[in-house]
């Protein structure tokens, strides 16, 4: 049935001419198996695969907590082709954080300096698209200003729900969000926030979702052989996350069900907490801590797992919600932001944020009811939605609209 979508998106009504599109996201993957900005490297594979000229630009920054690498870390511009994309990275230092306007600054020179390079190698881009405006809208925008090249922006940042985004951040933020000349939110929740957020200067945020990685539709048998039921959460574990509100959940739910376990992958500051906690409410044996997960151990789990659940506090889309359902697998999730797009009556449980009753009834609830879940009607409403061709689909149409409404007329004359 996957198959048979793949072969309908494919010979669809697709745009079949090729565009020039340049990545500029605010972080993306330094390393083989870095999960950082891994979404934003789908994407631009994914497009590449669709028939567009795709680069990436990135600024690849080290903390100053890493004190050696001052003085014994990169500070050059590389290259790469990866998959068929043209990667450009300058290393450099992240070399004033708290100072808005400076870091401001050291993004613009340095991103120009490494759009120079791009240039007079690939030529020029027919289009920018920012993933998260800071730190990449600052290059984009400076692109705009000075070559006439115009910009689309993706935001991804949860600071804006969390109150973060404040003073001269704001200021930037609303410079580059004025600057676009179309703007995307993750998810319809998210796109009604920043419209508020940014009022009339930059009022229409349309969604466009991320993309599942095509792995995550891949049928495969389970993994492991472990008896009972397994629910799985993975995130970073930090607080807005909500993993204690899970683990509370789970132990009013399943504490007297010992057949019933909970994987929770990923890493972060409040793992010793939590397995603490873990401990308190006397759940200790059924839980498991995995750690931090590579994309093939994240597949791995979600194979081997029943349902997944996510316990976010803020998420401005959930992507793991989506490779969950990908993986024909029912969720429970608050309604954090992102997966109120995501999940439909017929993929799971969505309850409120922060409400610990609501979350441990749903998790019961789906777990004697879990026959009503079918596995192959989720992956495919899955696939319609959030694969990569379907939403390589939906950018290249807002491409194509934003090309033939500017006055990029090099790129209409050479395509007519």
């Amino acid at each position: 049935m996957i198959q048979a979508l793949q072969e309908y998106l494919n010979s669809s009504n697709v745009i079949v001419r090729t565009m020039h599109i340049l990545i500029i996201p605010s972080w993306y993957p330094s390393r083989k198996g870095d999960v950082s900005g891994i979404f934003f490297r789908d994407q631009a594979i994914a497009l590449q695969k669709a028939g567009c000229k795709v680069g990436v630009l990135t600024l690849q920054q080290r903390s100053l907590v890493d004190l050696k690498s001052i003085l014994t870390g990169r500070y050059d511009a590389s290259y790469e082709l990866d998959s068929g994309v043209h990667t450009y990275s300058q290393h450099t230092m992240k070399w004033f954080p708290g100072f808005p306007s400076l870091h401001a600054l050291m993004w613009r020179v340095l991103g120009l300096r490494l759009f120079s390079k791009y240039v007079k190698e690939q030529g020029w881009p027919d289009l920018i698209h920012v993933h998260s405006m800071v730190n990449s809208g600052i290059i984009a925008n400076a692109i705009r200003e000075k070559f006439d090249i115009p910009y689309v922006v993706t935001e991804h940042s949860t600071d804006f729900a969390r109150g973060k985004v404040t003073g001269k951040k704001r200021l930037i933020m609303k410079k580059i969000a004025k600057g676009a000349s179309l703007r995307f939110a993750v998810s319809s929740p998210f796109g009604r926030l920043l419209t508020i957020f940014f009022g009339s200067e930059a009022s229409e945020w349309k969604t466009v979702p991320n993309a599942v990685n095509e792995k995550f539709f891949q049928v495969s048998d389970s993994v492991f052989n472990e008896d009972g039921f397994i629910f799985l959460n993975i995130c970073l574990l930090t607080e807005k996350k909500g993993v204690d509100l899970l683990l509370r959940a789970f132990s009013k739910a399943f504490k007297d069900l010992p057949d019933v376990k909970l994987r929770i992958g990923g890493d972060g500051p409040q793992r010793e907490f939590l397995e603490q906690l873990a401990q308190d409410l006397n759940i200790s044996d059924q839980v498991t801590f995995l750690g931090m997960l590579s994309r093939d151990h994240v597949y791995d789990e979600m194979g081997a797992a029943d349902a997944f659940v996510l316990s976010s506090v803020f998420e401005t889309f959930g992507v793991v919600v989506a490779e969950s359902l990908a993986r024909g697998k029912p969720v429970i999730s608050t309604c954090s932001g992102g997966p109120e797009d995501i999940v439909q009556e017929d993929d799971g449980i969505l309850v409120p944020v922060n409400d610990i009753e609501s979350l441990a009834s749903a998790i019961f609830r789906l777990y004697e009811q879990y026959g009503i879940y079918d596995a192959d009607k989720i992956r495919v409403s899955c696939y319609q939605r959030f694969s990569e061709q379907a939403v390589s689909r939906i950018l290249m149409s807002h491409y194509h609209n934003v090309l033939e409404g500017g006055n990029n007329s090099s790129w209409l004359d050479s395509h007519k």
